[in-house]
C-alpha cells in the first residue's frame, strides 16, 4: 500500500521499493533474488513454518492439486518450485508485483473479488497469508474475502489463513465473522494440539487458521 499523505515512508518500505525497482529494471538480478528468497525462512519462524510444514503437507496430499496463494513479494518467488507438481496460482491487487507471481497463472486483482477472477469450486486450497492488517484491514473486507474464498473452493477444500494475532493488526475476532462460520475447523497434523489455530512465531504472534469447506 502507498504511504498515507503526511506520513513518512518507513525504511523497510524504501528498501522494498528499491528492491522492486532493481528486480523490474535489471533482468539479470532476478536469478539472484530468486536464490535469496529461498533462504529468508531461516530467519523468520512463521515463514519457515509455511514453507516447510504447510507446503510439505499440501505437497503430500494427492487430493490437493489446485492451489491459490494470495499476496506475492520478492520472497515468494520460489513458492511454485516448493509445490512442484501442483497447479499453483497467485493473485495480488498490486499490478507492479505481477513479476513475483506464478508464471502464466498470476492474476492482478483483489481477494475481495475472487469470484470475478475464478469460477465456483475451482481450487482445492487457498492460502491467505499476511494480508490481514496489511491492506485487508476492515471487518467488512475480511468477511467478504472469506465468503469469496468459500465460493471458489471446492466442497472439502482447505482455507489457510496466516495473520498476526494482535489488536494492531486485527481489532475484531476472526471467528465472529459470518464468512468464517461457513467453514469447519480442521487440524492437519495429529501431533499438533487438537485445534485449527496454531501460533508459530511468538515475536509477532503470527498464527495460522485451518478451515474446511463442508463437503
Amino acid at each position: 500500500m502507498a504511504a498515507s499523505p503526511g506520513k513518512p515512508t518507513s525504511i523497510s518500505a524504501l528498501i522494498r521499493n528499491l528492491l522492486h525497482t532493481i528486480f523490474r529494471t535489471i533482468p539479470s538480478s532476478r536469478c539472484i533474488f530468486y536464490k535469496c528468497s529461498k533462504y529468508l525462512s531461516v530467519f523468520i519462524r512463521d515463514r519457515a513454518f509455511l514453507e516447510q510444514r504447510i507446503f510439505g503437507y499440501l505437497k503430500s496430499e494427492e487430493s490437493i492439486r489446485k492451489i491459490l496463494f494470495a499476496g506475492v513479494e520478492i520472497y515468494t518467488l520460489h513458492y511454485p518450485e516448493l509445490l512442484h507438481g501442483k497447479q499453483f496460482h497467485t493473485i495480488d491487487v498490486d499490478a507492479k508485483k505481477a513479476l513475483f507471481g506464478a508464471k502464466d497463472l498470476h492474476t492482478i486483482g483483489s481477494v475481495t473479488d475472487l469470484g470475478k477472477h475464478y469460477h465456483y469450486g475451482q481450487f482445492d486450497c487457498i492460502i491467505l497469508n499476511g494480508l490481514i492488517g496489511y491492506g485487508l484491514d476492515t471487518q467488512e473486507d475480511v468477511d467478504r474475502t472469506l465468503r469469496e474464498s468459500f465460493s471458489v473452493l471446492r466442497p472439502g477444500g482447505l482455507l489457510i489463513i496466516g495473520w498476526n494475532n494482535t489488536r494492531t493488526h486485527l481489532a475484531f475476532e476472526l471467528e465472529s465473522l459470518p464468512g468464517y462460520l461457513q467453514f469447519l475447523k480442521f487440524t492437519p497434523w495429529p501431533d499438533m494440539p487438537a485445534a485449527n489455530r496454531i501460533e508459530v512465531n511468538p515475536d509477532n504472534r503470527h498464527t495460522f487458521d485451518f478451515l474446511l469447506k463442508p463437503a
